[in-house]
């Protein structure tokens, strides 16, 4: 559409046409007046005559005429669509541009959140699209993916809080991969520090887990919030009970003065056995 002529007369469409009917109307008018027995009369009765005897070339004129309005026509009607085509385009880039330097500001608002995330670019065109596919909104699927992901992380939590039979390696595994799903998602940098994690080897490769479940809670609580900032940006963070239970239940705690919350270490070389309930008072997920 975009190297669509500019120009009518430079339309095969229009030219093609009007010049085979032209041609035609002339070929046939000039045969009628070669092979006619005709005289020069000046009257009304001539005239009449002349309309009669040249009906064929005329009516191909006629033709011509209605066929050259037509293509005008349409051709009008695709110009238009170019150019609101061109005028989309132009403020797709603006609005992006636009809304990228905005995010921009907002991000570096916030120290701590600036620290994190590795490229603010890169946030922006995971959470809103790139030029080519932008929008100011998080899109269903962009926040479909991120609640999902908050459920698994959250009932990972809940189920070490209620206690029972499990193997850590297996939770924390999982915890692991949704949260590094979460992480390269909007480019941030791993909140663990080094005495937060163990070191496990595994079929010859180093793989780090968090030491306790406090620090499992907390990271998973300091990610959460990230991306709640980020999101907040256009507000489309999530308000489910899922996402806020991490907060709520941690606040009431330290808010009714039970600042020695029940911890416990991982032990990742005892496999699976049972462990007691820590109550820090999450719910279970909906």
């Amino acid at each position: 559409m975009s190297n669509y002529p500019k120009t009518l007369f430079s339309e095969r469409l229009f030219y093609i046409p009007v010049t085979m009917l032209l041609f035609a109307s002339l070929f046939s008018a000039v045969t009628i007046a070669i092979y006619s027995n005709l005289g020069w009369d000046f009257s009304y009765k001539g005239f009449n005559y002349v309309i009669e005897v040249f009906k064929f070339p005329l009516g191909l004129l006629a033709v011509c005429g209605t066929w050259a309005a037509f293509v005008a026509v349409n051709h009008r009607s695709k110009l238009m669509i170019e150019q609101m085509r061109v005028t989309t385009v132009q403020n797709v880039f603006t609005n992006y541009f636009k809304h990228l330097e905005e995010f921009q500001k907002y991000i570096e608002k916030n120290e701590n959140i600036k620290f994190h995330i590795l490229n603010i670019r890169d946030a922006h065109d995971a959470l809103y699209g790139s030029f080519d596919n932008f929008q100011p909104r998080l899109s269903f699927e962009i926040k479909s993916s991120l609640h999902n992901k908050f459920k698994e992380c959250y009932e990972i939590l809940y189920q070490i809080d209620q206690g029972g039979f499990y193997d850590p390696v297996l939770l924390v595994r999982a915890w692991n991969s949704y949260t590094s799903w979460l992480e390269r998602l909007v480019n941030m940098d791993s909140v663990l520090k080094k005495d937060d994690v163990v070191p496990i080897i595994e079929d010859g490769f180093t793989y780090y887990y968090v030491r306790d479940y406090k620090t499992l809670v907390n990271n998973t609580a300091y990610i959460f919030g990230i991306i709640e900032y980020l999101t907040k940006f256009s507000m489309d963070n999530d308000k489910s009970e899922i996402f806020t239970g991490i907060r709520t239940a941690y606040s009431i705690k330290c808010a009714k003065g039970q600042l020695k919350i029940k911890n416990i270490i991982f032990d990742y070389k005892g496999g699976e056995q049972s462990y007691s309930a820590l109550n820090w008072g999450f719910n279970l997920a909906k």
